[in-house]
This record gives structure tokens, sequence and C-alpha cells, in this order.
């Protein structure tokens, strides 16, 4: 896995991650972890989608 963080030039407010993982049992294991569904769950639009 390896995940880059981000800022928005344009939006001092706005930032990302993107991660890169090995295969996608490796996706469905993280998006089923604990500390993913409860980020997400904190966005419910979307990780991307301003709130």
């Amino acid at each position: 896995m390896r995940w880059d963080v981000w800022r928005d030039n344009s939006n001092d407010h706005c930032c990302g991650i993107d991660e890169l993982y090995r295969d996608a049992t490796a996706v469905e294991a993280h998006r089923g972890s604990r500390h993913c569904l409860a980020c997400l769950a904190r966005f419910p639009n979307g990780p991307n989608v301003p709130q």
C-alpha cells in the first residue's frame, strides 16, 4: 500500500489522500476495516465531496 496526502492550492480548507493497494482483495479488506468505516461515516456524501 502507498498513500499520498495533497493540498488543494485553490482552497486552504481542502486536502485529499490518494491510496494505492496491491490488489482488489487489499482494497476490500481496507474498506471493511473499522478505521475506514469510521472515516467514511463522517463523510456521508463521499470522501471527495465538499461537506
